[in-house]
C-alpha cells in the first residue's frame, strides 16, 4: 500500500468518515420480493475480460451467485464510460434510473482520471447530481458509492497509477456529506497487482474480492464461501451423441437368390 494512500485515509479520517463505512445491513425482510441491486459503472463493473456466451465472472454476476435467490443484481457496467458528463464518453444513467433500484453502487471515477478528461470541480458536481437523481426516485433506493480499485504502476489506457489515490477522499467526502456508505474496492486489492493483469481491470479473484466488499457491507457479515462458477459450469454436461451405426446402401445389400424357374 503506498504512503500516498495512507496520507488520503488520515485525511478522510480527519475529515469525519470511515474506510468503509459501515451501517445496518439491508432488511432484507422489508422486501416482500427479491431486491434489485443496480451496479452502475464502467468496464470494471462490466467485466471487461470475463463475460463470455457461457460464463460470467464480472463482480455483479459473483455477487448475484453470492447474495442467492432474494436479490436481483444487474450489471449496468459500460466500459469506457465517466461520471463526468462532458468527457469522451459520459456515462448516461437513464436506464438504471429507470429500473426503480431498491440498491444503487455507484462505482465510476477510473476513466475519469485521464489527463483529457480530468476536472476533479466538474467530477464532484456531476457525482452530486447522480446521486440526486437516484435520491429523487419514489422508492428511494439504498445508495451505496464505492472507493476505486488501484490501477498498477505505471498505469495503463492513459489512467495513471496516482489516480485512484485523488479519487478516494473525495468520494469519501461526496458519502459523507449525503450520509451515503462507503464500499472499499482499493483495500481488498491494494496487495494484489496480480489481480489486475492488465494493470486496470480485475481477473475473477479481483472481482470476486469486490463482490466480497459489496455483500459484506450490504449483509453485515462477510463471505466465507468459495467463489461459486457461473449456472452454466455447474450444470451437468449432455451425454456424448451415440455414434451412428453404418447402415447399408441399397447399392451395397446383395440381391436375394433368384426364384427357381418352373421346369
Amino acid at each position: 500500500m503506498k504512503l500516498t494512500r495512507w496520507f488520503c485515509l488520515a485525511v478522510a479520517g480527519i475529515l469525519g468518515f470511515g474506510f468503509p463505512a459501515r451501517s445496518e445491513p439491508v432488511p432484507v425482510a422489508k422486501y416482500s420480493k427479491p431486491i434489485y441491486v443496480a451496479c452502475v459503472g464502467d468496464s470494471i463493473t462490466a467485466g471487461t475480460g470475463l463475460v463470455g456466451i457461457a460464463i460470467d465472472w464480472s463482480y455483479p454476476s459473483q455477487l448475484s451467485r453470492m447474495l442467492g435467490n432474494k436479490w436481483e443484481v444487474h450489471n449496468f457496467g459500460i466500459g469506457g464510460t465517466t461520471m463526468l458528463q462532458k468527457s469522451d464518453n459520459p456515462y448516461r444513467y437513464k436506464a438504471p434510473l429507470q429500473s426503480k433500484p431498491d440498491v444503487v453502487i455507484i462505482a465510476l471515477g477510473t476513466n475519469d482520471l485521464k489527463p483529457k478528461n480530468w476536472n476533479q470541480a466538474a467530477y464532484v458536481s456531476d457525482y452530486k447530481a447522480m446521486i440526486s437523481a437516484f435520491q429523487a426516485l419514489p422508492n428511494k433506493p439504498l445508495i451505496y458509492l464505492c472507493l476505486p480499485t488501484p490501477v498498477v504502476p505505471p498505469g495503463r489506457f492513459d489512467i495513471p497509477s496516482s489516480g485512484p489515490d485523488m479519487l478516494i477522499p473525495l468520494i469519501g467526502l461526496l458519502a459523507s456529506e449525503n450520509h451515503l456508505d462507503l464500499i472499499d474496492f482499493n483495500a481488498p486489492m491494494a496487495s494484489h497487482p496480480e489481480w489486475l493483469p492488465d494493470r486496470v481491470h480485475p481477473n475473477r479473484d479481483g472481482s470476486f474480492a469486490m463482490a466480497k466488499a459489496v455483500y459484506a457491507v450490504l449483509t453485515g457479515t462477510d463471505y466465507t464461501g468459495e467463489m461459486l462458477p457461473p449456472p452454466s459450469a455447474l450444470a451437468p454436461k449432455p451425454a456424448p451423441a451415440p455414434t451412428p451405426t453404418s447402415t447399408p446402401t441399397p447399392a451395397s445389400v446383395p440381391n436375394p437368390p433368384a426364384a427357381p424357374t418352373a421346369k
